[in-house]
């Protein structure tokens, strides 16, 4: 029925075509006197012609515009409103595509592009990870359950978790909340790594910013997808939903893999090991320590913040 309702431009012609054929058969073979004139043989073909170009029209559309086209007809079926619909969803969906990135405000689901770009790891794929101010006990739980799923099925994950300089013995309960979430992590199987954001130092190839960044690679099929989480500024009292940027273009990937990998060989850059036993933040002992060795000096690039590649 689907088929007869696609091509109905070359169904009724050749219904009604092979009606008047059977009719005219019949009556030869009953030698009646009634016959169809050649004329209506002539515009039937004609007619049939028509179906047929109709049909090439079609196929000289772009795939989105006949996908589009069909979906009119297997949903909307003339509602104006579906129609409308489905137009502005596909319209989107290919610009989405030749843009090769598309950005989302997340309220109450922040981490959904995240997780789903996690379900679709398998063993062998890498994920490289910059973890800054993100709410893993609230709005990002199921994003850390993916972490523990992904870790478990063989993926490869690494992540520095960029520390806040607000992160410090003033502000203890938060400080040890996020050591917590890390030594869960590190005890699971993912690489983790930690800086003080105080800590990165300033770089003519980078820009200062705040955001964490997700980049997902999966291995033999050569694909890379690179996911963007970025905490919108303060409106007021209350924050701005979660932006979430999802881009492939191959230059933005590379630029940000090298950030990664830049980050990685930092000499304040620190792992944590799921051997570990310390019950504090490891990072507030230092900063203790080098403050008191520097006589209440603050850190060189204490006013610098996280850098991300032009």
């Amino acid at each position: 029925m689907k088929w007869v309702k696609r091509h109905w431009e070359l169904v009724i012609p050749l219904i009604l075509s092979s009606g008047l054929a059977i009719f005219e058969l019949t009556e030869h073979l009953q030698d009646s006197r009634h016959h169809i004139a050649p004329e209506a043989f002539f515009w039937l073909f004609l007619v049939f012609l028509v179906g047929i170009s109709s049909q090439l029209t079609k196929l000289d559309r772009p795939l989105v515009d006949r996908a589009m086209y069909q979906m009119f007809i297997d949903h909307a079926r003339g509602n104006t409103y579906l129609e409308d619909y489905i137009r502005s969803t596909v319209t989107r969906l290919k610009t989405d595509l030749d843009s090769k990135e598309f950005s989302t405000h997340c309220e109450g689901h922040s981490d959904k592009e995240l997780v789903h770009a996690l379900k679709t790891c398998g063993k062998g794929d890498v994920v490289n990870a910059i973890s800054y101010r993100v709410p893993w006990a609230t709005t990002f739980h199921s994003y850390k359950q993916e972490n523990i799923d992904a870790a478990k099925r063989g993926v490869v994950i690494t992540r520095i978790f960029v520390i806040p300089d607000c992160f410090d013995s003033k502000n203890s309960e938060a400080a040890t909340n996020l050591w917590d979430i890390m030594k869960e992590q590190a005890l699971i199987g993912i690489k983790v790594k930690y800086v003080r954001q105080s800590q990165i130092p300033r770089n003519n190839d980078f820009l200062t910013h705040d955001r964490g960044t997700v980049e997902f690679r999966s291995g033999a099929r050569d694909a890379v997808v690179m996911y963007e989480a970025a905490p919108s500024p303060l409106q007021g009292d209350r924050r701005k939903p979660l932006l979430v940027t999802v881009t492939w273009k191959p230059e933005d990937i590379a630029g940000e893999h090298d950030y990664f990998k830049w980050l990685l060989n930092l000499a304040h850059v620190h792992d944590v090991y799921p051997t570990t036993t310390e019950m504090s933040p490891p990072w507030i002992r230092r900063k203790q320590v080098t403050s008191a060795g520097s006589s209440g000096g603050s850190d060189a690039a204490s006013d610098t913040g996280l850098f991300t590649k032009h």
